[in-house]
């Protein structure tokens, strides 16, 4: 045998060292059975992680939606409506509730749950990277809206659609500290639908009956209404509105018309043009009975028929004319109202209403000053003069001033009556037979409904400053012994929050069923909202969304709102760049769409 290659020698070596071939054999199974198992190990060791790995999408794919939306999504409801829900309650909160010290707020606090998804998101079979962008893009979003202020509606809904793209499933986790979901009153649809009048109006263009009682009386005075201005009433429960266009004679004086004086529930009211009826006093026919002689008072009896105290434009401040007016024929030349001319220091010191000449008799050549009363006969006979009371506070307005003095109400116990200064205001009630000395209000001017035995005077202020509009309710309860008043600053009820009305036109109040109605625009940031229930306890009352006033376009299309009450309804004007809406707000608090009917 020849000598072995070098090559060999090792290998030769090796197999004596193990002793035999079949040892050899049986040590080379056994490597590969070795290895093999280690690759098998590998793969299952490889395919845990990746389970592990889905599993942890998956968790975090629920905590963020517990953290986002606190509840499962409801049949056909997408999760940017959710999320823009719970964004308007957090609006409406003060900052300082909204999350406990030294933690983030809704939605800041789910930025870190959307990080993590976004971290893990291309572990998923499909869609990962599309996943990945998606949550990253909606984390740095939610980190930066501290205040819940931003619209974060289209990255929910890009995350949403990626995340079952990527065969996302598990179920939310549920988080009970999510604020819930405003349920918004009224529908959005409720913005679509036509208010039953043809043509746009302006909020300033309503004029109310002065002296209201169960049926809520008003005027549209806008002639970009079709046919022109309409008479409405609203009336019944549940609430109806019934509106008409004037008589085509009365609607030439568009704008310039007005209701004055008192009308009787029965009676339908008359229509003044011009400076208290100047051109023209038009019986509800539309046919004018009276013509260039304005009229300082009036009230429309049961059957239709008005009397009214008339001043002549060439005669003294004294010097005024009583007059009945019949439904229909010619109206009868005037005669002296029987006032003292030396008493009154200007034709405005005279009112007539509900069946009495009232005036507030002394001038600066004859004080002190005193409210007296002439109650009409059913014939029109002036009856003597009754001395109301002491009217010393009320500061003497100038003569040229021509604005009311005089404003009433009624309800089926008292008369009350309210006599105007440039300062303060003073009351005074007729109760079965008697009138009550007057009482001194702390509030001037406002709106004065009557109620039981007393009237309450619901006043608004709005001031503009850099701030922006801020605005001020006073309201005074008032019977015969007295008054009784309280303010509320809106800016200080909503400090903290984010949904401050927008501007002065943006706000109103009523008294409503011995309440107080506020509607407010919050803009297309908080919606159109409202609060319902007594003066003292308005701050502690939370706010409830009317409807979400944000359109697609991230706008709101509310111009203005309004209130007209009575004691026991209201009717909420909103106006929108596309016309009017109308709503009824029931003695409960209850809001309905409303549509005006001929």
């Amino acid at each position: 045998m020849g000598k072995p290659e070098i090559t060999e020698l090792p290998t030769r070596f090796l197999v004596a060292a193990l002793g035999s071939g079949r040892r050899w054999k049986r040590l080379v199974a056994v490597v590969i059975v070795g290895v093999g198992v280690a690759g098998i190990a590998g793969f299952f060791l490889l395919k845990n992680m990746e389970a592990d790995q889905e599993a942890a999408v998956q968790k975090q794919w629920g905590a963020l939606q517990g953290c986002l939306l606190g509840e499962p999504l409801q049949a056909g409801e997408v999760a940017s409506a959710r999320v823009r829900a719970i964004q308007l309650t957090v609006l409406g909160m003060p900052h300082e509730q909204r999350a406990k010290a030294g933690e983030f707020a809704w939605p800041a606090l789910c930025a870190t749950t959307a990080s993590w998804l976004a971290e893990h998101a291309e572990s998923t079979p499909t869609g990962g990277p599309e996943l990945k962008t998606a949550a990253e893009s909606l984390a740095k979003a939610m980190r930066e809206d501290v205040n819940a202020t931003a619209d974060i509606g289209k990255l929910v809904d890009d995350v949403w659609k990626n995340a079952t793209a990527a065969g996302l499933t598990a179920p939310l986790t549920r988080t009970p500290t999510v604020p819930k979901p405003a349920v918004a009153l009224l529908p959005k649809e409720a913005m679509r639908t036509a208010s039953g009048l043809a043509g746009e109006f302006a909020i300033g263009s309503l004029k109310p009956d002065p002296a209201p009682m169960k049926s809520l009386r008003f005027l549209i005075d806008d002639n970009a209404l079709v046919g022109g201005a309409v008479l409405c009433t609203a009336s019944g429960v549940p609430t109806t509105l019934a509106c008409k266009g004037v008589a085509a004679e009365v609607a030439k004086r568009t704008p310039g018309l007005a209701l004055e004086g008192t009308t009787e529930p029965e009676a339908q009211p008359w229509i003044f043009a011009g400076d208290r009826g100047q051109l023209g006093i038009f019986r509800p026919a539309g046919v004018a009975a009276v013509t260039g002689t304005p009229a300082v008072g009036s009230s429309v009896d049961r059957d239709g028929s008005a009397w009214l105290l008339l001043h002549p434009n060439t005669g003294t401040p004294g010097d005024l004319q009583l007059t009945h007016a019949p439904l229909t024929g010619d109206v009868p030349p005037g005669r002296p109202a029987l006032l003292d001319p030396t008493e009154l220091d200007s034709f405005n010191d005279a009112t007539l209403l509900w069946g009495w000449i009232l005036a507030r008799t002394g001038s600066r050549a004859h004080p002190p000053l005193h409210l007296v009363g002439h109650k009409l006969s059913d014939k029109g006979d002036v009856g003597p003069p009754v001395d109301i009371g002491d009217a010393a506070t009320l500061d003497r307005p100038d003569r040229d001033d021509k604005q009311p003095r005089f404003s009433s109400c009624r309800s089926a116990d008292n008369m009350a009556v309210r006599v105007h200064g440039p300062r303060g205001d003073a009351v005074t009630f007729y109760t079965g037979s008697v009138w009550t000395a007057p009482v001194a209000l702390s509030t001037r001017g406002g709106v004065m409904q009557c109620q039981g035995n007393e009237a309450v005077i619901t006043q608004v202020w709005s001031q503009a400053d850099p701030d922006g509009t801020h605005s001020t309710v006073e309201q005074a309860h008032c019977n015969s012994s007295g008054c009784t008043a309280a303010r509320l600053s809106v800016r200080e009820m909503l400090l903290g929050t984010d949904v401050q009305p927008q501007d002065r036109g943006s706000f109103a109040a009523a008294n409503v069923n011995r309440k107080l109605l506020l509607v407010w625009n919050a803009g297309p940031l908080g919606g159109l909202r409202m609060r319902f229930a007594p003066l003292d306890r308005m701050k502690s009352t939370p706010d409830e969304l009317v409807f979400d006033s944000r359109e697609a376009g991230g706008q709101s299309d509310i111009t203005e709102v309004r209130l007209l009450s009575t004691t026991d309804t209201a009717i909420l004007f909103v106006n929108t760049t596309k016309g009017p809406h109308l709503f009824n707000v029931d003695g409960e608090g209850k809001i309905s769409e409303l549509h005006a009917h001929a």
